[in-house]
């Protein structure tokens, strides 16, 4: 499901050669360590492909979204 996005991207960048693009990516924080295993996955996929594939003007940033009960 990563595809889209990293055509979208892509194109964007090759719409608007003057300009820098960031990519917001949301990465959950969950209670317990062992859980940023199960949904972190995709995010780091797609920042690894664009850093990959696209070229200096494409950034990426992670952002924490607290899930849960955090105290």
């Amino acid at each position: 499901m990563i595809v889209p996005v990293v055509q979208f991207v892509l194109d964007l960048s090759k719409q608007n050669p003057g300009r820098s693009i960031v990519v917001v990516i949301p990465e959950l924080v969950e209670d317990r360590w062992y859980e940023y295993f199960l949904h972190n996955q995709r995010g780091r996929m797609l920042e690894w492909v664009l850093m990959a594939r696209g070229n200096e003007r494409i950034f990426t940033v992670s952002a924490p979204w607290y899930v849960g009960k955090h105290e």
